[in-house]
């Protein structure tokens, strides 16, 4: 794989990334103020946040393989 085809990769692995963070403060918002105690906002912010953890660890694996072909 090309630096420029990684490249487009990256960038669209960061829009993922930037909407996947986006999303975090509200649900961290509803959570303060679920009543209700079934968890659904709790579990809902663990899958947002291993996403952004996965999405992260791929972003360094394109820069990675990058630096492997330079």
């Amino acid at each position: 794989m090309t630096a420029a085809v990684h490249a487009v990769r990256i960038r669209a692995e960061v829009r993922e990334l930037q909407k996947a963070s986006a999303v975090i403060p509200c649900i961290e918002c509803g959570a303060e103020y679920d009543n209700d105690g079934d968890g659904d906002l709790a579990d809902a912010l663990a899958v947002v946040r291993a996403l952004v953890s996965a999405v992260c660890a791929r972003i360094v694996r394109h820069f990675q393989e990058i630096q492997k072909q330079n």
